[in-house]
């Protein structure tokens, strides 16, 4: 059984599951064993190992703090300045911050940002366009053509932008719109990789990548079942709702677990890879550790 170690790193209010599968721990270019993150009260990006919870690195951010987010994949790493519509990546490498380039649609308060393969993405939802800012610089527009959800966009790991527009699943780059899927006017997704984990909220399925749609057992209200954080490739994506998880694959359940007393409310957040899952309940500000595999609570 692998070793697994699950993580909270507070510094901005993120949860990062992680699992502990042979990646060295002090390995700054392996993001799934370190995290990305602004220290506002230093201006700082600041670099934290998710098994030992220890600080790697600090650089120091020339710009006010409070405008600063951090985008990171497998691809990279960036640091976003809102106020001057500028990001900076960082060389994960050599540990040090790239000059400003310029991504104008990021001067929009819904806009979301993620790194792929051929650079960094910025897509304003409300306005249905996006850009890409290439690894040998440029910028690449790329439109929608409607206005999508900001609460349900995000930017895959490949650098598609995955976003709900009119009850239909777009799959947007700069060559293409793809529609993955129609009749969703009350759907969530997340992603397991670049493939979206999607909840049909109003037939009660759930559905991986172009799999099977997969039935949700109906003895849990649809409105206390909430997916996964976005999360590294799997064999199934996560949900849960009250004392229930489930794992759904390309063909079905994978995994079917309860967990008494874990009662997972709507609002909460849920982060499982490997053994480890992480749940933050919203109502009080709580973190609790969970190991599915034996069903049990590790922080009662």
């Amino acid at each position: 059984m692998l070793a697994v170690v699950a993580s909270v790193l507070a510094l901005t209010g993120v949860v990062v599951a992680l699992r502990a599968d042979g990646y060295p721990a002090i390995d700054a270019t392996t993001p799934r064993a370190t995290r990305w993150f602004v220290d506002e009260t230093n201006a700082r990006a600041v670099l934290a190992d998710g098994f030992s919870g220890q600080t790697l690195a600090r650089l120091d951010v020339s710009a006010q703090p409070t405008g600063l987010s951090i985008t990171q994949s497998a691809s990279g790493a960036a640091v976003l300045d809102r106020a001057s519509a500028t990001v900076r990546t960082i060389d994960t490498a050599a540990l040090f911050l790239g000059p400003p380039q310029s991504l104008s649609v990021i001067t929009a308060p819904e806009a979301v940002v993620g790194i792929g393969q051929a650079g960094i993405v910025g897509f304003d939802p409300l306005q249905g366009r996006g850009l890409l800012l290439p690894v040998d610089g440029g910028q690449v527009p790329f439109e929608l053509g409607a206005a999508a959800d900001p609460d349900r966009t995000l930017v895959a790991p490949d650098g598609a932008v995955m976003t709900l527009a009119a009850g239909a699943l777009h799959r947007i780059t700069t060559t293409a719109d793809d529609v993955l899927e129609t009749a969703l006017p009350n759907a969530e997704f997340t992603l397991v990789g670049a493939s979206p984990l999607v909840f049909d909220t109003d037939r009660r399925r759930v559905r991986l990548g172009d799999g099977d749609w997969v039935a949700i057992p109906d003895d849990v209200p649809t409105s206390e079942i909430v997916l996964q954080e976005a999360g590294p490739n799997a064999n199934c994506g996560w949900l849960g709702g009250d004392d229930q998880l489930w794992c759904v694959g390309d063909d079905g359940l994978v995994e079917d677990v309860q967990i008494t007393g874990l009662g997972i409310d709507g609002a909460d957040l849920l982060s499982i890879a490997g053994n480890a899952g992480v749940l933050v309940r919203s109502a009080t500000s709580t973190i609790v550790r969970v190991d599915w595999r034996t069903a049990s609570i590790i922080d009662p």
